[in-house]
């Protein structure tokens, strides 16, 4: 009985292309266009520190072989994700399906795209080029390496001069010691944030505003800012007595802790709670 209803009353409509399509080059084009930005979702926490999803996880879209593209995080009911063709300029339509993907251009940018079943809820916008993954991922990942160097050589510095018991020049003592004070932090504050999103993601994780943990690494975070402040106020005031590679070493250690600290507050990592 259910099978006749479905039959007489529910028929099988044919797909029909919502455009008359576009030339191969045309296609390329606008699949670059989207490829070479870095979107977020517009319905999306931008006040705290879960803003750092679209740092390391933004949505991309992916030009295929085949003149389709995809979008991450759009899946068909089978798990793939879906591939859309564009049937006309800045239109898309699904492969094999009746959903639609819509671009908004404006002097001939991409600035905002949404389509299928969520058009009505959300879409996509441009994040913007101050904060773009694009250049600030690999700025922070060079950061922490340089930070990370700096550090392994401070330490194996320390066991070379007991081995030849060569004493540490006096001069900018306390400069030296701040350094690696500072250094300290801003490595410890990266590892907090690791430890605690490691713990937030684990079943039962939950986060609030009374969340001790929470607390304590967004107050590291706050330690890391005046941390990078105070490896440039080092670098300013390295005595002229420190060898030329020490005292170039100085700024390159405090230009990796100001993008470690550009990220902490552009990434919304000092903001107190979970507010949107």
């Amino acid at each position: 009985m259910w099978e006749r209803f479905v039959e007489n009353f529910l028929p099988t409509l044919p797909i029909q292309a919502a455009g008359p399509g576009v030339d191969a080059a045309t296609a390329r084009e606008h699949a670059a266009a989207l490829a070479g930005v870095s979107w977020q979702s517009t319905r999306r926490s931008d006040s705290s520190y879960l803003r750092l999803l679209t740092l390391f996880a933004p949505t991309r879209v992916h030009p295929q072989d085949d003149g389709t593209i995809t979008v991450d995080g759009q899946k068909g009911l089978n798990g793939q994700l879906l591939r859309w063709r564009e049937v006309s300029p800045w239109l898309w339509q699904q492969e094999n399906g009746r959903g639609l993907l819509e671009v908004k251009v404006k002097d001939g940018r991409p600035v905002y795209f949404s389509g299928g079943p969520f058009a009505s809820v959300f879409g996509f916008e441009p994040i913007p080029g101050w904060r773009s993954p694009a250049w600030l991922r690999p700025a922070l990942i060079v950061a922490l390496g340089l930070l990370t160097l700096s550090a392994v050589l401070r330490v194996g510095g320390v066991f070379v001069r007991r081995y030849y018991r060569v004493p540490a020049p006096a001069e900018g003592r306390g400069l030296r010691w701040l350094q690696t004070l500072s250094i300290t932090v801003l490595l410890g504050s990266v590892i907090a944030w690791v430890a605690y999103v490691k713990a937030m993601s684990a079943p039962g994780g939950i986060s609030s505003y009374s969340n001790g943990p929470l607390i304590l690494v967004q107050a590291v975070s706050w330690l890391s800012v005046i941390a990078a402040v105070a490896l440039l106020w080092v670098a300013v005031r390295a005595p002229a007595s420190w060898p030329r590679l020490r005292r170039y070493g100085a700024w390159v250690v405090a230009l990796s802790g100001l993008v470690v600290a550009f990220v902490a507050i552009t990434q919304r990592l000092i903001s107190t709670g979970l507010q949107l």
